[in-house]
């Protein structure tokens, strides 16, 4: 009897244990996940206040890589993949400012090549933020700064918002409405025009998925050239767009123009039969984009602009009526040597 009590009692001895070891170590693996969600919690997000404040108390031209790499939101972006030959790699990070986002890009030499090249390892090469809604950007720290223009007073970039109406006004046909100004489209930036109530192309080229838009070219652009007052188009064609008509001078706008229709690819192949394999397939007639444009420029001294309106909704005659209704600012027309 004595030895079954005591088999028992040493039964009881090693099963208290074992629930005493399984119960620390549940304690130690739920301590280490707290330990991790404080963690994280305690690393602070990089916000626009801070940035500007840094701005503002010169400390920005002094930050360091693993400074930036401190903050929570910051995320690593290396294109290596794609360009071999890159030199620095970003930190990204997603910013707020009333009811925009911004992205500022904080690019660093990468520890293999940096010395090679004559820089320390993680050295901070620029610092850039652009609204992504309108693809304005400003460099707020280089580390050239001879070769670039820094912007030190944030505020006035950010409380800034580009307006077409700065270059030219125009009367918007009543079908359509407009977008705000980005630098997305053309060498100087636009505005696209949508349908009213209709659903948007699912193309990433959205400057010609749209109906139409007003597009500003650099003053340097040759695409539009003149000769005795009569305009000349040169370098918009490639494999992805052509002309599908001949290129007509206008008469009565105010200043030289002339009007060509344009087809323009919104699928790559690959996309259409990615597309297809997923049983989304695009029609034929949305694959591609007919457009009227009508380009002006006052000499080949100024800048060159573009009108354009989707031709399966709108005819040529709409389109020159259209054009016709555009005033110039004499910023928009200026010489360049004025």
């Amino acid at each position: 009897m004595r030895s079954k009590k005591t088999i028992g009692v040493i039964l009881i001895f090693l099963v208290l244990i074992l629930l005493v070891g399984s119960y620390r170590e549940l304690t130690k693996s739920q301590g280490a996940r707290e330990h991790k969600v404080t963690t994280a919690k305690q690393r602070e997000k990089l916000t626009m206040e801070k940035l500007v404040a840094f701005m503002n108390a010169g400390k920005l031209d002094h930050m360091t890589y693993q400074e930036f790499c401190a903050y929570a939101n910051g995320v690593k972006v290396d294109y290596s993949n794609t360009d071999d030959g890159s030199l620095t790699a970003w930190i990204h990070f997603s910013l707020k400012y009333k009811k925009d986002t911004y992205r500022l890009e904080v690019s660093y030499y990468k520890p293999k090549t940096a010395e090679g090249y004559g820089h320390k390892e993680y050295e901070i090469d620029d610092i850039r933020l652009c609204n992504k809604a309108t693809y304005e950007e400003v460099i707020l720290y280089s580390s050239q700064p001879e070769k670039c223009k820094v912007t030190k007073n944030i505020k006035d970039f950010l409380n800034y918002k580009e307006d077409i109406k700065t270059y030219v006004k125009y009367i918007l046909p009543q079908k359509l409405e407009q977008s705000r100004f980005t630098y997305r489209d053309w060498e100087g930036g636009g505005c696209r025009f949508y349908l009213k109530n209709k659903k948007k192309s699912e193309s990433k080229w959205q400057q010609w998925a749209c109906d139409g838009g007003v597009g500003l070219l650099q003053e340097e652009d040759l695409m539009i050239s003149l000769k005795n007052q009569k305009i000349s188009v040169n370098g918009l064609e490639d494999n992805h767009c052509e002309s599908i008509s001949k290129l007509e001078q206008l008469s009565d706008c105010q200043i030289p123009a002339a009007i060509q229709k344009w087809k323009f690819d919104l699928y790559t192949i690959p996309e259409i039969e990615k597309a297809k394999e997923a049983g989304k397939e695009i029609p034929i007639k949305d694959q591609t984009a007919r457009v009227w444009i009508v380009f002006l420029k006052k000499d080949n001294k100024s800048r060159g602009f573009v009108f354009y309106l989707n031709a399966n909704y709108f005819t040529k005659q709409q389109m020159i009526t259209f054009a016709r209704t555009a005033k110039f600012t004499k910023q928009a027309i200026m010489q360049q040597n004025n």
